[in-house]
């Protein structure tokens, strides 16, 4: 399921596997998490960006997560606008823990 969102989020198969590798064991204390996902223009605000040469793409995903002993029902997820990808594109992906 995590691998079919980061595709709909803009990374690839290869970025995709490499996140989940990342956070899987950041992800495996909790019975439950809240998780949610910022785009570009949350990161960019946060924390601006400046690369040389400009990258004709640039696509910034960070996951917020917190973990949670019971479930919970929450608003469906909607996904920020992933631009295509063209030219010299720049992936970055992170995440923080609430």
């Amino acid at each position: 399921m995590l691998s079919e969102i980061l595709l709909k989020l803009g990374l690839n198969e290869r970025e995709s596997e490499d996140f989940i590798d990342a956070w899987s064991d950041s992800l495996d204390k909790s019975p439950y998490y809240f998780i949610t996902f910022h785009g570009n223009d949350v990161i960019n605000f946060y924390a601006p960006l400046v690369v040389r040469p400009k990258p004709q793409t640039v696509i910034r995903i960070l996951m917020e997560y917190k973990p949670l002993k019971y479930y919970q029902e929450v608003p469906s997820f909607i996904y920020p606008q992933i631009p295509d990808r063209t030219g010299f594109t720049l992936v970055e992906w992170g995440g923080i823990e609430r």
